[in-house]
């Protein structure tokens, strides 16, 4: 379709961006959408979201162009209802997050394979899981090791003034203390 946004492709995040604090599309921002794409644009979502996670907001919000999800390792075509393209994790980075699994025990960890989240390990973060209506696994079945994954998430309890390297630092110095005793 020719309009005045044809030669327009646009891409929103999702969480906080185009979902409102009660995780629902405000009137105001489906009907831009619609117009937008009624004039000729294309208009997708950027996110870190799993590809039922954003079908659950198709009723009420249109998508004429290949979804970028899994933060960019999957890009999704809800018209064709097919993956176009998929980057999953090497295999040396598993071993790497089953030492981590090992030896930070304070750290959550969720396991994305096959579009099922796998809780690897529960924390505060995970609790979000109870309200979702697609397939989330309590556990990591020793065959999704053999699977491939597109997404390993980790969750720590950031200190107001810590980066990721001081908690790095943080984490290992505390596990020395804990295994010298």
């Amino acid at each position: 379709m020719q309009g005045k946004f044809s030669d327009y492709l646009l891409v929103s995040d999702m969480d906080a961006t185009l979902l409102d604090d009660n995780h629902t599309i405000s009137e105001e921002n489906r009907q831009a959408i619609d117009y937008f794409i009624k004039n000729g644009g294309r208009f997708t979502v950027a996110t870190g979201r799993m590809v039922e996670a954003v079908r659950a907001y198709m009723p009420n919000l249109h998508i004429n162009a290949p979804a970028v999800l899994h933060n960019g390792a999957k890009i999704y075509d809800y018209e064709k209802d097919c993956a176009v393209f998929e980057r999953f994790i090497e295999e040396n980075r598993k071993q790497a997050i089953k030492r981590v699994y090992d030896d930070f025990p304070q750290i959550g960890l969720e396991v994305y394979s096959d579009e099922i989240v796998y809780v690897y390990r529960e924390c505060e973060e995970t609790k979000r899981f109870l309200t979702r209506s697609y397939e989330v696994v309590y556990s990591l079945p020793d065959e999704i090791w053999q699977r491939p994954w597109i997404k390993a998430v980790s969750y720590t309890h950031l200190r107001a003034h810590e980066t990721d390297s001081y908690l790095v630092c943080r984490l290992l110095l505390e596990k020395k203390k804990n295994t010298a005793n």
